[in-house]
């Protein structure tokens, strides 16, 4: 199939994608709601027109930490099965977004997804190819586990998190730390979803850096990078 350019010309960067621009696009989402009981948009972030870059938005209608009780619970977000020890290769939608690739002529990309519950957004970007689809659901592992540090045990919820962000040059300031909320590089690699997140909250005016090997909030003065 070919992609639909007539669709995306002469609008804004961001255009919500029609199911039939894209082959296998139907289902793709129909399994995406039924995975993560929500409301699914999805939309097309490449101005030219010659690729698909997707970015996902699921709609919740509950709250962060009852979406990861019930993940824990199994009933909610499974993409994976806990039997399988390589839990890439079982990933139903990492395999959604391969089949979805495989049956068009034209790239396709998930360079956002974003998780919107009622208390909390959490935004997830792209460090490299078929990256968000291969570490979605270790990420939510990891946003299940660190929850009650994130949240300052449990007594205030950011309203968002943004996954993954990069430190530099932390040790000529230690007082002080630049977030980075996007870094197009090919040294990015798995591991990078998991040292840094930005967290907002409503009494900050600022970000604040939650690391995940620290297991805390990062103090000092965070600037976000223009891109």
């Amino acid at each position: 199939m070919d992609f639909n350019l007539d669709n995306f010309k002469n609008k804004p960067p961001i255009v919500v994608i029609k199911d039939e621009d894209i082959n296998g696009l139907s289902y793709f989402k129909k399994r995406l709601e039924q995975l993560f009981f929500s409301e699914v948009i999805i939309s097309n972030s490449d101005i030219n027109g010659e690729t698909a870059n997707l970015i996902i938005e699921i709609t919740c209608n509950f709250k962060l930490r009852q979406g990861l009780s019930n993940w824990k619970a199994g009933i909610w977000a499974q993409l994976s099965s806990i039997s399988n020890h390589d839990a890439l290769k079982n990933s139903e939608f990492y395999d959604l977004v391969v089949e979805l690739r495989e049956e068009n002529s034209f790239p396709i990309e998930v360079v956002e997804f974003s998780m919107l519950f009622q208390d909390c957004n959490i935004i997830i970007n792209q460090l490299y190819e078929l990256s968000i689809p291969e570490q979605l659901d270790a990420i939510l592992t990891e946003l299940a586990g660190h929850y009650e540090k994130m949240t300052m045990g449990m007594r205030q919820v950011p309203y968002e998190i943004f996954i993954p962000v990069f430190e530099e040059d932390a040790s000529c300031c230690p007082h002080s730390a630049e977030l980075v909320p996007n870094v197009n590089t090919e040294r990015t690699e798995a591991s990078d979803y998991f040292d840094y997140w930005a967290l907002y909250f409503e009494d900050q005016e600022d970000a604040l850096m939650y690391g995940l090997k620290a297991r805390n909030i990062i103090g000092g003065e965070l600037i976000m990078l223009n891109d």
